[in-house]
């Protein structure tokens, strides 16, 4: 049965905007055009990904060679005019007000789990459960498991501030960096890093805007940063949990994306901290992340993939030890997506891929080159080595999306 894709990123930004007309802003609305393909990845030959781009035969192609076939692309007006089609579920990044609005001529041809699903409608309560608020209190109830593995901690107090003049003197107190998250936002946006006064003066301003449209804010400690993570998990209709594997990625200062690793973290990165930690540290905190999750009941309100960023990071007294949550996903992120391409390449395949923003016509020429300087190369159908787009290489696109095994 076919499933349908929606690669709307931006799923955040538009539960804080509270309408279900919101639109991004216009680069955004560009990196949600050309970066669309990349969710492909997720499905099957038979199944949709919804854009508004012609299908590209050379793209196509090119994964074919390598063992992929990837989703049909079709714009949506097409999916809901013939109605004798039936979908099993709709798939968007992220449930929104707005995503429903948009996805919905296509619900009443959806078979009936998900229409009996907690996200075939938008409920009130959907809008604080998809902000930051869930994972502080996730984060709370972790702490008291946490007790029990001596390399994990959960440094600092997260704190929600509803007042700007609570938090400023919170800041003055705080002898440390520190980070302001706003309640809606992803991959580093909305995240203010505060290291000296000045930081701290721009900090307030814009805090101060931000409780005043979303009614608050969140702080937590800013830690010293040796590999960031993610714990990748399933939650069923039924409650139940399912791990799903761990990824390795980079992010800036600021927590903005940078690049995720194939095939794992390479062992001179891991050998300069693994070592620091139990033997068995991924399955202990896996385990326990996924009891917390259960325990949690957060079936009523969701089910699907949920990343839960982590942190491998140094304390104070130089302590190498793990935060298990910085925050939770709940909705399709790059680490998931990661795993996916991953397991669809030669299980030997190692590299890493990432998403850059070109001036128009730059990213076909840089792709076109690339091709040239690290062919593609193919072992058991599958690509091991080369430079892989995993976006079309079109002359139009501002946002390129690609790999590089070695």
């Amino acid at each position: 049965m076919t499933k349908v894709y929606h690669f709307n990123p931006t799923c955040e930004m538009a539960i804080g905007n509270g309408t279900c007309s919101y639109m991004p802003p216009k680069r955004l609305r560009s990196f949600e055009r050309d970066i669309a393909p990349l969710m492909g990845f997720m499905g099957q030959a038979d199944d949709i990904l919804i854009t508004d781009e012609p299908t590209d035969p050379s793209f196509i192609s090119f994964w074919q060679q390598g063992g992929i076939d990837l989703p049909a692309f079709k714009p949506l007006t097409s999916l809901s005019e013939d109605a004798k089609t039936k979908y099993e579920t709709i798939l968007p990044w992220g449930w929104s007000l707005a995503a429903h609005r948009i996805l919905s001529p296509l619900k009443s041809y959806c078979q009936e789990p998900f229409k009996n699903s907690v996200l075939f409608d938008w409920q009130p309560a959907h809008r604080d459960f998809f902000s930051r608020l869930t994972s502080v209190q996730f984060i709370k109830s972790l702490s008291p498991l946490a007790l029990h593995h001596n390399f994990i901690r959960i440094p600092g107090t997260h704190m929600v501030f509803r007042s700007q003049d609570m938090l400023k003197q919170w800041l003055g107190e705080q002898k440390q960096p520190v980070v302001i998250k706003t309640l809606w936002s992803s991959s580093g946006r909305g995240l203010f890093l505060i290291r000296n006064e000045d930081e701290k003066e721009n900090a307030l301003k814009r805090a101060k805007k931000c409780i005043k449209q979303q009614g608050c804010v969140i702080t937590e400690s800013w830690l010293n940063r040796i590999q960031d993570l993610s714990f990748q998990f399933n939650l069923h209709q039924d409650g139940s949990v399912e791990y799903l594997g761990i990824n390795y990625f980079t992010a800036d200062a600021e927590g903005h994306f940078g690049q995720e690793y194939i095939g794992g973290l390479p062992e001179e990165k891991k050998a300069q901290w693994e070592k620091k930690l139990p033997a068995n540290w991924e399955e202990e905190a896996a385990s326990m992340l996924k009891d917390a999750l259960t325990q949690a009941n957060l079936q009523q309100y969701y089910e699907g993939p949920l990343g839960i960023d982590a942190m491998i990071f140094q304390t104070h007294e130089g302590e190498t030890c793990l935060h298990p949550c910085i925050e939770i996903n709940f909705r399709y992120n790059m680490g998931l997506v990661n795993m996916i391409i991953s397991q669809k390449l030669h299980p030997a395949a190692k590299g890493q891929w990432q998403i850059t923003h070109f001036k128009p016509g730059e990213w076909q020429e840089f792709a076109q080159a690339q091709l040239l300087k690290h062919p593609p190369v193919i072992k058991d159908g599958r690509y091991i080595k080369g430079f892989l787009p995993l976006v079309p290489v079109t002359a139009d696109r501002l946002f390129g999306a690609y790999a590089l095994l070695v």
